[in-house]
């Protein structure tokens, strides 16, 4: 269910141009009507030549892990959850808290996504109507204590099994007015930002006792 809005953290690995683009992605996933449920939700998801394939099926191979796609994770809400994506053996492997739960093997990409040129770590919300409605990470802007935090970004390079830091992502955000992103001084990424007030309403008229004009706005 691609139409319906959704709030989500993730990491992804790329190849290719926007409009061409192979990728492969891993992270936590709020979407209350195709879940049915407002918990955060273990998710994955592959891009192939730009054309998007679906959540937590199409391609995925499992291997009986505690964890699965599209599991609720709202047991672990306020806790660290650790999540890493890695090509080992013609698959990308994904694993959350050093548990392997499954790989996309490359048979999804026809081999293609044997190398990347780009990794993102990021927030994301989506709105069918480009008009989203739903917080960003813990609803708080990026700068405000106690917004959602990312850490220890890294990449495993070619020639060693290893986690190196990226010791200064580029920082983007598409709407930094109502979404963002920040470093902070330890090192930390952070970002979010709140979901879209409710309408004001208008107040009931006055009753045949009172005086004077009803507003047209209020509370």
């Amino acid at each position: 269910m691609l139409g319906e809005e959704h709030s989500l953290v993730e990491l992804e690995a790329q190849l290719g141009p926007s409009g061409a683009r192979h990728a492969v992605e891993l992270g936590i996933r709020t979407a209350p009507v195709e879940y049915r449920d407002a918990d955060p939700h273990l998710f994955v998801f592959a891009w192939v030549a730009g054309r998007r394939t679906c959540y937590d099926r199409c391609g995925w191979e499992g291997v009986g892990a505690s964890a699965r796609p599209g599991d609720s994770l709202a047991t672990r809400i306020g806790t660290e959850v650790t999540l890493g994506l890695v090509l080992h053996e013609g698959a990308w492997w994904a694993w959350m808290d050093s548990e392997w739960l499954g790989a996309f093997p490359l048979d999804v990409w026809s081999g293609a996504l044997s190398e990347v040129d780009g990794l993102q770590w990021f927030g994301e919300v989506f709105a069918p109507d480009g008009k989203p409605r739903s917080e960003m990470g813990t609803g708080l802007p990026a700068t405000a204590a106690g917004a959602a935090t990312l850490r220890g970004l890294c990449r495993v390079p070619w020639d060693r099994w290893a986690c190196v830091e990226e010791e200064r992502p580029q920082l983007h955000a598409d709407a930094p007015s109502r979404y963002g992103v920040a470093f902070r001084d330890d090192g930390t990424l952070s970002y979010g930002g709140p979901a879209e007030p409710p309408a004001l309403t208008p107040r009931p008229p006055p009753s045949s006792a009172s005086e004077g004009t009803p507003p047209t706005t209020g509370r």
